[in-house]
This record gives C-alpha cells, sequence and structure tokens, in this order.
C-alpha cells in the first residue's frame, strides 16, 4: 500500500530506508536514478535550510566544481532521471547565485572515459570487455556507436556552455 500523504510512521521510514538502501546497493538502473534524486534532494535541503536564510547573503560569487558522474548525468549520459536531477540541482545553485563549474582536468577525465567507449562500443569483443556502470548501460541502451559516442566527445565544451557550465583551468 502507499503511504498517505501524513506523516510515515517509524516502521514506513524504516521500511522505506530499507528499499532505498537495496536499490542503492543493486546495481540496477534504479540505484543510479535514486543515487541522483537522493542527491538532489540532500543539495536542496542543505543549501534552503533556514537558518541560510537569515543569513542575510546568498552564494553570489560561489563556484562549485562538478564531479565527473555529476556531468557525465548533467550532459544525459545517466540516461533521462540523473540528467533531470542533475539539471535541478544545477537550478537550485543557480538560484541561490552560486555557478556551477568544472575544472578542466575533469573534462579530460570525461574525454578520456568516452574514447574507452569510442573504441569498443563497435565490436563485440569490445562490449563485453566493458564493466556494467550507468554509462555502459546508458550506450547500449541508445545503441550507441563509436561514431556517436566521438562526435558527443567533441561537443563536450559546447554542451557545457549550453548549460551554462563554465570550465576553469585547475588551479596549481
Amino acid at each position: 500500500d502507499l503511504p498517505s500523504a501524513k506523516a510515515l510512521s517509524r516502521r514506513e521510514e524504516v521500511h522505506a530506508a530499507r528499499f532505498i538502501s537495496e536499490q542503492l546497493n543493486s546495481s540496477t538502473i534504479h540505484a543510479v536514478a535514486i543515487n541522483s534524486l537522493l542527491q538532489g534532494l540532500i543539495l536542496r535541503r542543505a543549501v534552503l535550510l533556514a537558518d541560510l536564510a537569515t543569513l542575510g547573503r546568498r552564494l553570489d560569487g560561489l563556484y562549485i566544481y562538478l564531479d565527473t558522474p555529476f556531468l557525465l548525468s548533467l550532459l544525459g549520459l545517466h540516461g533521462n532521471l540523473a540528467c533531470d536531477a542533475s539539471h535541478e540541482s544545477c537550478k537550485v545553485l543557480r538560484g541561490l547565485g552560486a555557478t556551477p563549474a568544472a575544472f578542466d582536468v575533469t573534462i579530460d577525465e570525461v574525454r578520456r572515459l568516452l574514447t574507452v567507449y569510442e573504441n569498443r562500443l563497435d565490436t563485440a569483443l569490445g562490449r563485453a570487455s566493458l564493466d556494467f556502470t550507468p554509462l555502459t548501460q546508458y550506450f547500449f541502451a541508445t545503441k550507441a556507436t563509436g561514431a556517436e559516442v566521438r562526435a558527443r566527445s567533441a561537443l563536450l565544451e559546447v554542451q557545457l556552455s549550453k548549460e551554462s557550465v563554465p570550465i576553469h583551468p585547475t588551479p596549481t
């Protein structure tokens, strides 16, 4: 039975927590979606706390540097649910005055990951050698070819620019 809109009982909370924990520990696409949604909810709760509002200032001028899994989600390479959660997280950050950004080394890492898929997706042996990750699941589900992955890699900076995510050099 679905719980009502009222607060959950302690027993229902335990069951919900157990379900989420089991899903996160499995290697299903649901784990990626739930993890992304939880990250967005945690971020939303963290930046919208009542005591933050009483500071009298926003997060203007603050850069939040995104890691590789988040960028892959934002670029839509972990599926639609993860992409939507990443977009919402960035929207919340921008609404508070912060700027989501990426370091150039992170972009290089994303490009190296995509090169692996570019080189392996076109052969059965190459596909079999790939680890079962959200990125692999995405490329298998979309029946992507090496050429399509190469095109995505070439357009990384353009896509991030459309998402208003600046790329900065890594500090020394």
